[in-house]
């Protein structure tokens, strides 16, 4: 009954129907016609998937073509085949004109390169960042910055002392010039000769050493690596406070264009390539659209994603999976690089990023998909 309805829409055959009934359950039997289709076709596409992974993979894509073959390419193809022997019948009026004309606008729409977009999940932040870190444990001793306040390159920022290096600069001085009172001795001495080798040999260790605690305990001094805006301050950072090594203290964020860093699934990525345009669009209202240009673009996957802002398990669009405290992305994705006109904004900003690129069909685009499946699968 079903498949006697659709040939009437479709071509008008004014055939009579398989079996007498009334109007309203006729009506009730081609819904129930096309609920078991749809049914039919979810539950063969299930069993296909089924086999396909629970089977080793050359002979799941195998399985699983034959699934798809037999019990939903097959009963479409015969219905075809009913529609050849009745192709007199069906030229003989017009309403075939629809369907074959719809059938031509679906196959234009497949076949017609109309996509020309890429999008991919995106951050934007400044083209340079310099994280802060301390050298060795230390207190902190003077705060010279505020947050957001720009700062030129060697400009002191942060100022800590460590007890322990001043405690071995303390001895190590003590013992330096313990030795140079020595010494001088010793070169008034003519029986002490033999001893002057040896004493300014170790007036060299010590002051070898001395220049090293000095240099480790100016290190305590953090200055800007660069000239920029001081950003992202640890929280509490109040003097008196004892910190780690581990801990970042805040960055310097260069002065410069804004950098964004989009994630290009791979079936996209020959579709882009450096100096196509692109747009960033920022999540929420309260930053505006920026424009720029593809800078670089990695051809390696990326094996560890690290934005978390952007990973599935923080409510981003890549998907992933945790493994330890690292986030490792499921399917390929490849860092694109670009660069955009304006400064960046005080904050790492989260959204998409729209990439002119080539053209590509829906055919084409599942053509290559089926491709890049085949060829992981069987180990190409």
């Amino acid at each position: 009954m079903g498949r006697w309805w659709l040939r009437e829409v479709l071509f008008d055959l004014g055939e009579p129907a398989p079996e007498a009934m009334d109007a309203g359950r006729r009506h009730a039997m081609v819904a129930f016609a096309f609920a078991v289709w749809i049914y039919r076709l979810v539950l063969f596409l299930g069993i296909a998937a089924l086999v396909y992974h629970f089977f080793i993979k050359a002979v799941g894509v195998l399985l699983f073509a034959v699934e798809m073959g037999w019990f939903v390419t097959l009963p479409i193809a015969r219905e075809v085949m009913e529609w050849g022997k009745r192709k007199g019948d069906i030229l003989k009026g017009t309403r075939w004109k629809r369907p074959l004309l719809g059938v031509g606008l679906l196959l234009l729409v497949a076949i017609i390169p109309w996509r020309t977009r890429v999008e991919a999940p995106t951050s934007v932040s400044a083209e340079i960042n310099a994280p802060l870190f301390l050298p060795a444990p230390a207190r902190l001793e003077t705060v010279l910055v505020e947050r957001g306040q720009h700062v030129a390159a060697g400009a002191k920022l942060l100022s800590f002392v460590a007890p322990d290096i001043d405690a071995r600069r303390a001895i190590t001085a003590a013992r330096l010039e313990g030795k140079a009172a020595e010494l001088e001795a010793v070169k008034l001495d003519p029986f002490g000769r033999e001893r002057l080798s040896a004493l300014t040999e170790e007036l060299s260790r010590l002051g070898s050493e001395k220049a090293a605690l000095d240099a480790e305990a100016e290190r305590l001094t953090i200055a800007a690596p660069h000239s920029g805006l001081f950003l992202d301050p640890l929280p509490d950072l109040k003097p008196g406070a004892w910190l780690s090594p581990k801990q970042q203290l805040g960055l310097i964020r260069a002065d410069g264009p804004a950098i964004a860093t989009a994630y290009v699934a791979e079936d996209d990525l020959d579709r882009i390539k450096p100096g196509d345009d692109a747009r960033f669009i920022p999540h929420g209202l309260d930053h505006a659209v920026m424009t720029g240009t593809v800078l670089a673009i990695d051809r390696n996957p990326v094996k560890v994603l690290t934005d978390p802002a952007l990973a599935s398990l923080h409510g981003g669009d890549i998907p992933v999976r945790a493994a330890g405290q690292t986030l490792v992305p499921q399917g390929g994705f490849f860092r694109v690089t670009i660069r955009l006109n304006g400064t960046a904004s005080d904050i790492k900003l989260i959204g998409h990023a729209i990439i002119s690129g080539q053209g590509q069909s829906l055919v084409g685009r599942a053509v290559r998909s089926a491709l890049v499946v085949l060829v992981r699968e069987w180990g190409a």
